[in-house]
């Protein structure tokens, strides 16, 4: 048996553009106008807490509870108003895969997401996944990418031959490197990686699971 555990924005969800824009706008709101590093790639934990601990360290912010869950909640309200005017749309082909893959016994999914849950759960609901009975571990319950990859893989039960990690992060792909993971990259940017990737799941080699 094996794990497929999936990112979730720009992986599952075409939701990149948007999330970043209004994740600037939402910790501009509550900190201020604070210096941004240009690029997520930039960042040690590029997940939604780890960058926010990063921006507040580079700005000599100290660290509050009470900011933080600010930003979380401007954040979410900006990403529900967003879809709520313009929906949320996955990427093509990911529903029926994972819907697939839940079905299959040599399989088990997960998500782990450097998104906080509130947000993550939302776009995944609206864009039409069934969420219902796969492990989701994100940003909100820790900073660390490869943490909460680790703590999705230890809500699975059973003893699995292999887990495989979709991604469309460079930061995903070092991960999944540091765990040892298969890494399967998703968008035309891991081309000259040298590892598999796909533009998406219509792709054959994810319907014929020659991946998997």
């Amino acid at each position: 048996m094996k794990i497929v555990m999936f990112d979730i924005d720009g992986t599952l969800i075409e939701s990149t553009d948007f999330d970043t824009t209004l994740y600037i706008q939402s910790v501009r709101d509550v900190l201020g106008d604070v210096f941004i590093k240009e690029g997520w790639e930039q960042y040690k934990n590029v997940t939604d807490t780890g960058i926010l601990l990063e921006i507040a360290s580079d700005n000599g912010i100290k660290y509050d509870d009470i900011w933080l869950k600010k930003v979380q909640a401007k954040f979410y309200d900006y990403i529900a108003s967003h879809i709520k005017t313009n929906g949320c749309k996955p990427i093509k082909g990911a529903v029926q895969l994972i819907e697939s893959l839940s079905k299959d016994a040599n399989y088990k999914v997960g998500f782990a997401t450097g998104g906080w849950r509130n947000t993550a759960e939302l776009k995944l609901r609206t864009a039409g996944f069934d969420i219902s009975k796969i492990p989701i571990v994100t940003s909100s319950e820790h900073f660390s990418r490869t943490t909460i990859m680790q703590m999705c893989k230890n809500a699975i039960p059973g003893e699995f031959e292999e887990v495989i990690y979709f991604g469309d992060g460079i930061w995903d792909m070092k991960a999944s490197k540091e765990l040892s993971w298969k890494f399967v990259g998703i968008g035309s940017k891991f081309q000259s990686q040298n590892v598999p990737w796909i533009l998406d799941y219509t792709d054959t080699k994810i319907t014929n699971k020659e991946l998997l």
